[in-house]
């Protein structure tokens, strides 16, 4: 037999049979570290979450049950908040705008774990429209958008966020098995719509696909922004033209904190990172936190909203 020949065969069969064994992954045991999240929303009771970091092979989080939480108010100390399963810390008091709320963490064993964040003034709403046309897509359907006006401060740094709620009508369809009457039990449901295509300067000086932006771009005292939005439903009309389907639609305009700000942003950077295009690398982003000796979040928003707005086309 060729030398060559037989060389290439011992090869083939060594290669073939030394990859057989799966390969494991071992991870290597971490320290865990508290994790806090607490979105401060104005007119709700303050609440807190803890847990612990945890390893890529754990699926279950691990919740912190006996952390002591002391809040103060505005620099003052106001109460320790009440725990309840699964890691949650609750307050008495609501939240409320222009306030600083403040949390001493303590757990057993840990450094203390100091947290704060403040609640911006109420958003000023002028005046909001809904647009049922507003242009096209790359793929030729009509999207629709809310115009709304706000008071700006130009001398004080301000973050926002539009959030448009679609008010749906979900009907559960019943037939009774004696008369085979067929009813309906009709809830109606408020969702978030996703941001459409971006045409406001505003939102496209702050780079990314989401409504939180700050005025740093706002010269004057009021500001008009266009927010386009889809939802997914589109339908024909008698023309033959494909148009994105409205629902009565509330504006939610939010004042956030610049910690909420950065935090939204990031997570929208750190949810790409597990959803590449197509023939693209994928990339790993952070998500922001502005917890002290720990992860997590500790942010919040007072909000304005609009009345309910005319969707006829």
């Amino acid at each position: 037999m060729d030398f060559k020949y037989s060389t290439c065969c011992f090869l083939t069969v060594f290669l073939l049979c030394s990859c057989r064994d799966p390969v494991r992954d071992n991870f290597p045991g971490i320290d865990p570290v508290p994790v806090v999240y607490s979105m401060l929303k104005e007119g709700e009771r303050l609440e807190v979450r803890l847990s612990w970091t945890a390893g890529l092979d754990t699926c279950r989080l691990k919740f912190i049950e006996d952390a002591r939480i002391r809040l103060s108010v505005n620099g003052e100390y106001t109460e320790t908040l009440t725990h309840s399963p699964k890691g949650l810390y609750s307050a008495i008091c609501t939240v409320a705008p222009s306030t600083r709320y403040r949390c001493e963490i303590s757990i057993p064993g840990r450094e203390t774990v100091i947290v704060s964040d403040s609640i911006p003034a109420l958003p000023d709403l002028i005046d909001v429209k809904h647009i049922p046309i507003a242009g096209r897509d790359e793929e030729g359907f009509t999207y629709p958008a809310v115009r709304f006006t706000f008071v700006n401060k130009p001398g004080e740094k301000r973050y926002f966020e539009a959030v448009i709620w679609e008010i749906r009508k979900d009907c559960e369809f019943v037939k009774n098995p004696e008369t085979g009457e067929i009813t309906s039990d009709c809830t109606y449901r408020s969702c978030a719509v996703q941001p459409g295509v971006v045409t406001d300067p505003v939102l496209q000086g702050e780079g990314l696909p989401v409504n939180v932006f700050g005025n740093e771009l706002i010269t004057g005292n009021v500001y008009t922004m266009t927010v386009n939005y889809t939802n997914g439903i589109q339908s024909r009309t008698d023309q033959g033209d494909w148009v994105t389907d409205s629902f009565p639609t509330v504006l939610e305009l939010r004042s956030v904190s610049y910690d909420y700000y950065r935090y939204v942003k990031s997570k929208y950077l750190y949810q790409k990172g597990f959803e590449p295009e197509f023939g693209k690398q994928s990339s790993a982003f952070s998500l922001y936190s502005n917890i002290d000796g720990g992860y997590g979040i500790f942010s919040g928003y007072s909000a304005s909203f609009s009345d309910t707005l005319n969707i006829n086309r």
